[in-house]
């Protein structure tokens, strides 16, 4: 089984919670970490080895945690343009199915961990064993997100097999859904 983490940080930089995570899902099973864009750093759209078991990939985002306020306000607006949004899931789509097949995935269902929501349409495009969402911080706390966006929280907490919270106040959002 592969087991594909939706990541909302890079692989490379502060080693945090997802990475530990991984680490030891690793000792297991083989795990794609999937990470956003950054802008201003490589991306890398074929699955590179970062560790034992564990490969990471990179898939385009709309940034509206960019910490240029044009550009978080320019994601945010043109977030608002649907056939933009399917064209940027299409692409996130054929990019995860091509890593997961350079992984030699024949098919198989995948288990999910996901702690960016922002990719969990991704998970009904997949059969999965298990989907486990991860909430460590409150996404609403950073910046102010569309809708359609705070939908797609609503969908992965309604999703999920498993929910792991880091916090009372985080437990009571979930159990508000």
């Amino acid at each position: 089984m592969i087991i594909v983490l939706l990541s909302d940080i890079p692989w490379h930089g502060l080693h945090q919670r997802p990475h530990h995570i991984a680490s030891a899902l690793a000792e297991h099973w083989k795990v794609l970490w999937v990470e956003p864009t950054t802008l201003g750093e490589k991306s890398h759209f074929r699955p590179f080895f970062a560790k034992p078991n564990i490969y990471v990939v990179t898939l385009p985002t709309i940034p509206y945690n960019a910490r240029a306020p044009f550009i978080k306000s320019s994601a945010r607006l043109l977030s608002y343009v649907t056939p933009l949004r399917w064209m940027v899931s299409l692409i996130q789509f054929i990019l995860l199915r091509k890593a997961l097949k350079i992984l030699r995935w024949t098919g198989e269902s995948v288990g999910f961990v996901i702690h960016n929501f922002q990719f969990t349409h991704l998970v009904g495009r997949l059969r999965s064993s298990f989907i486990l969402f991860d909430y460590m911080d409150n996404v609403f706390g950073f910046t102010r997100l569309p809708k359609h966006v705070e939908s797609e929280w609503v969908r992965t907490v309604r999703m999920a097999n498993i929910i792991t919270v880091t916090s009372v106040a985080l437990a009571k959002q979930i159990e508000q859904v």
